[in-house]
This record gives structure tokens, sequence and C-alpha cells, in this order.
């Protein structure tokens, strides 16, 4: 079957492009289903911003869910259009783009796309691994024809290089911290930082990473990474950038909010 699907995200500051995952809006075309999913961690959203008001967000959220279930949303005359109601959302809160995607199983579709944006709301154990999130999103690149490979290439130095993905120009290399002692992870991130300059005539590489975290080991590997990168990317903000890189991805994607 085939499905839609497009996440919300908050935005406190029009000067910066942080946000935080509130919820993800699903829509099995085929049977015209709607679902609307989102957070149950607010002690995570009020960390974020402390000044965001809590009650008058789940209000939002109610809403937004009270919609999206209503047959007929537009003039009852409609099927249901995700591009239609998501263009609405346009200041604080967003949806991007949004995503095409083939299943089997609708709902436990859902179940593993909210394990990969809204991975707070899982005790640790619960959340994707590394492998799991490389192939969350190979299967997306599949079910939006975009061409890829995974296969080792040469390096300068004739010695084998293998990123997680190569789109054209670009090479995609994740690197997870969650559950790991990131000391161990400095060594790994000079040496990708190291290949990503040799690389650099050859591809774009771009490191993709699991979480953020609050210490100075994590601002010293970002730092590295970035210093010879072409992006550095949060996995789940990642997607979108990922889908765009390939023309045949056009026609699936509906609509760009900000």
């Amino acid at each position: 079957m085939k499905v839609l699907f497009s996440v919300l995200s908050y935005y406190p500051s029009f000067i910066t492009d942080e946000s935080i995952n509130l919820g993800i809006l699903f829509h099995n075309v085929d049977e015209d289903i709607r679902v609307f999913e989102t957070t149950t961690n607010w002690n995570r959203i009020k960390h974020f911003d402390d000044e965001i008001d809590i009650e008058m967000l789940k209000d939002i959220l109610i809403g937004i869910r009270t919609e999206v279930s209503q047959e007929n949303l537009f003039n009852y005359k409609e099927k249901f259009s995700m591009e239609k109601y998501i263009k609405f959302y346009v200041n604080e809160l967003k949806f991007p783009d949004i995503t095409n995607a083939t299943t089997n199983s609708f709902y436990d579709f859902i179940e593993e796309t909210k394990k990969m944006f809204l991975r707070y709301d899982y005790d640790k154990a619960e959340r994707p691994d590394k492998d799991e999130q490389i192939r969350y999103i190979k299967n997306l690149l599949k079910n939006n024809e975009v061409e890829f490979t995974t296969k080792y290439i040469p390096g300068e130095h004739r010695e084998n290089v293998q990123y997680d993905y190569i789109i054209d120009e670009y090479a995609f290399k994740l690197f997870t911290f969650e559950g790991k002692k990131i000391t161990r992870l400095v060594n790994s991130a000079k040496a990708w930082a190291y290949t990503a300059k040799e690389m650099e005539t050859k591809y774009k590489t771009i490191f993709l990473y699991d979480i953020e975290r609050n210490d100075e080991t994590f601002d010293a590997i970002m730092h590295i990474l970035k210093s010879s990168s072409y992006k550095v990317l949060k996995i789940d903000q990642a997607i979108e950038f990922i889908l765009k890189l390939n023309d045949k991805t056009k026609p699936l994607i509906q609509t760009k909010i900000g």
C-alpha cells in the first residue's frame, strides 16, 4: 500500500533552524486512513523551550488529530489531501516535505517511523540502532526511486572506503552516539574527517548523527566532522535532504513549507 507521511516540528525562533519533532501525520492513500501520532515526552519539549505553554500545545495537537480524522475534510467533496492540509502550518509549527513510502503493514510502518522521528518517546532498548536506521533510510530511497550504492570505493591510497550510501556526488556516513562511550569515537571521527578531505574531489561527504549530547567530547567530534565535510546533519532531519538529491523524487515530494 502507498503511504505518505510528514513530521510536525516546533521552531521557537525565526532566527535559527533549531527545532524539535512533535508528531507525525500519516496517510494510507489506498484506504484513505489518516493517523496523527504525537510525542508523549513533554518533559523533553519543556526542556527544549522552557517558555512554551505545554497545555496549549497539547490542545493544538489534539485539534490536528481531530481535523485529519474527519471524512471529506475539504468542502466535504474531496478526499483528504495532505498537501493541502499541511500548507497552513508555516510559523512555529511546520510540516516539511511529504515523504512517500510503500508497506505491507500500515501500522507496523507507523511504529517504525515513530521510532525514527520520536525516538525519545521510547526506552533506549527500543530505539533503532545504527543498522536499523540505515535500513530504514535505504527503504525510503528505494520507495522514492532514488538510485544509491553501498559498495566499497577506492580511496586515495587504493584502500577500500565504504560509506553507508552514496547518491550521485554525495557520500553519507552515520555516527551513532547513543549508548556509546563517545571518547572512543574521537579517533574514528578524525579518521573519517581525513578521508572526507581526501575524497572531496570525488564526493561531498555528509556526516549524519543520531542524537545530540551536552558534553565537550560531543562538541569536539562535531567540530572535527564539520571541519572537512560538506554537511553534518541529524539523521531525522537528513531524510528530506537525501530524498531531494535525485530528480526522480520530485513528483513524490508534494510540497515545501518554510
